[in-house]
């Protein structure tokens, strides 16, 4: 317990010293809502990647990509006020050695026999820097089902609510998502507040968004905002 409070203050420390909207790589100590929350209120996003190899060579320059297109459009239907919607979608999406490790291989996920339904992955935009030829197999590889999500809660994992300057971090949130053709956001946070969703709203590209909440994400029980 001693060992975990000199840790945590020492995590203190660095956010103080770092900038506003620096990426944390790896994982934090305690529970996920601690130091997430640290780095929250410090102006930083975690990019969860404590067992994401070879990074320095998967984001070299050799390897770059501009923007990607979505694989499947999403469809305009009109909703019908008798119906009660359910979308799945994969989470998990935003720690990226979900990515290249088992996500587009596993039999259980993206390598599993699908297509009989639609299915949502949520994924981390920054991927298209640290890890671009990864995206564009797993673009490449979609079935006609897939569709894709920014993860939480943008190219990176951070509490809205908590966080000093959602206008920066928006705007950054903005250029990724037209890099890989992205336009639904989740969004883990408590809440919901207003000024989040106002502030998520003024990204051009976002044209909805999933509230998430950390207890098993069912604190909305599907309420429309």
């Amino acid at each position: 317990e001693t060992s975990t409070i000199s840790a945590l203050t020492f995590r203190r420390d660095i956010h103080d010293w770092a900038k506003i909207d620096s990426p944390i790589f790896g994982w934090g100590p305690g529970t996920e809502d601690s130091h997430v929350g640290i780095a929250s209120r410090g102006g930083q996003f975690t990019i969860p990647s404590d067992y994401s190899y070879n990074l320095t060579v998967l984001s070299a320059d050799k390897f770059a990509i501009d923007t990607l297109k979505q694989p499947n459009q999403s469809e305009k239907i009109v909703a019908d006020s008798n119906k009660h919607y359910v979308t799945f979608v994969r989470s998990d999406g935003d720690n990226i050695q979900t990515w290249y490790n088992y996500f587009p291989f596993n039999e259980k996920d993206m390598a599993a026999i699908r297509g009989d339904f639609k299915f949502g992955w949520s994924i981390q935009p920054s991927l298209i820097d640290l890890a671009p030829s990864l995206v564009k197999h797993t673009y490449d590889k979609a079935d006609k089902n897939d569709y894709f999500v920014v993860a939480v809660s943008g190219h990176g994992y951070m509490y809205p609510s908590l966080y000093p300057d959602l206008k920066s971090f928006v705007s950054s949130l903005d250029f990724y998502m037209k890099k890989l053709d992205l336009s639904i956001v989740q969004i883990l946070d408590s809440g919901p507040y207003d000024d989040v969703i106002e502030w998520y709203s003024k990204a051009e590209s976002i044209k909805g968004g999933m509230y998430m909440y950390g207890d098993k994400y069912a604190g909305g029980r599907g309420e429309v905002f």
